[in-house]
């Protein structure tokens, strides 16, 4: 039997058929099959799983294709020793007990971070701000944080504060990428008050008397 095949299936020393060859590529199902079957996955924590196969999986593993019950929030941890260097970082899943698991952030690596109906509004130290999506590690440049009207520069490390708060109007994906969300933030000593939205090149100020804006809620 070496060498030999049979239907298609090639037969090993022992007339086995290979195992190589009875498994398909689940790299390449379907578009429509891994949606119908993302959308059947209750829990949360086995969505992310399921995102974490491949890219083709990975791309369908989004919000608005997560059909399951409400979850309760994950809490993310701080950075230990040495973690700064590192693309991950740790979550506790209250859903499973509290277990803690890591979360692989790609472009989250040495930035301060905002979160907002499952993205997160992220600044670096150079100023560099973006749209991250956790799970499917979906990117969506900002403008540059010098683009604010009374952005002053006094050390690299103002940038971290400079942004005290950043939410989001809606989710991006919920409309592929082509909505008209909006970013808006609370920045700089006086809290001004600040937006943006697709195809903007700046980030606009909404001009007040005095600033001091504490909160923004959609």
């Amino acid at each position: 039997m070496a060498g030999t095949t049979h239907e298609n299936h090639t037969c090993g020393p022992t007339g086995r058929v290979t195992r190589s060859r009875l498994m398909g590529n689940w790299a390449e199902l379907l578009a429509d099959l891994l949606i119908s079957i993302a959308k059947r996955i209750p829990v949360l924590e086995d969505f992310v799983a399921f995102g974490g196969v491949c890219r083709s999986w990975r791309f369908v593993a989004i919000n608005h294709n997560f059909k399951g019950s409400q979850q309760i929030p994950w809490l993310m941890l701080s950075e230990q020793e040495g973690e700064e260097k590192m693309n991950e970082r740790r979550i506790v899943s209250l859903t499973k007990g509290g277990m803690v698991r890591k979360l692989t952030l790609l472009g989250a690596r040495g930035k301060r971070g905002f979160e907002s109906l499952g993205w997160f509004i992220t600044v670096s130290e150079d100023g560099e701000m973006e749209l991250l999506h956790p799970f499917s590690q979906a990117q969506i440049p900002l403008p540059h944080i010098n683009t604010f009207k009374y952005y002053v520069k006094n050390g690299m490390e103002d940038n971290f504060i400079f942004i005290q708060k950043a939410v989001l109007s809606y989710s991006p994906d919920d409309a592929l990428w082509n909505s008209d969300h909006v970013v808006m933030v609370i920045y700089g000593s006086r809290r001004w008050l600040g937006f943006w939205r697709p195809g903007y090149k700046t980030w606009t100020t909404i001009e007040t008397r005095t600033g001091a804006f504490y909160d923004i809620v959609y």
